[in-house]
């Protein structure tokens, strides 16, 4: 009995956790107080960024000028915006991963990726 009550105990202990991680998540504005937008090195920003699962990532920016897509890996490198896996176009929009993981982010506007509008997200505990 007392060794079902242990695994009782420690799966509510797991379950806490998992909830007080999410229930701590941030809000993380991307590119800080320039936002998304041209002329930004994200790919240092992104570097010096620790995303966590089921931190909002807040994209602020011109709805008329840029949009974010998330993106496959190839699709990232080739910047290609046909296919993506999301698409958002509101000018504040909340991206939010909630596994660990790497993820692919662009501007699906034609040459804003290629101008530097993209980068990797490493969400990780």
């Amino acid at each position: 009995m007392s060794a079902v009550v242990s695994k009782g105990l420690v799966l509510v202990f797991c379950v806490l956790l998992v909830a007080q991680s999410a229930a701590a998540a941030s809000n993380i504005v991307v590119g800080g107080s320039r936002g998304w937008t041209l002329g930004l090195d994200y790919k240092t920003w992104s570097s010096k960024t620790r995303v966590r699962p089921y931190d909002n990532l807040v994209f602020k920016y011109n709805p008329s000028l840029h949009d974010v897509l998330v993106v496959s890996k190839n699709d990232f490198y080739a910047c290609n915006n046909k296919r993506p896996f999301a698409r958002f176009k509101t000018g504040t929009d909340f991206v939010k991963f909630t596994s660990p993981g790497t993820y692919y982010v662009i501007c699906g506007v034609a040459g804003h990726c290629k101008a530097g509008m993209r980068f990797v997200v490493n969400a990780k505990w």
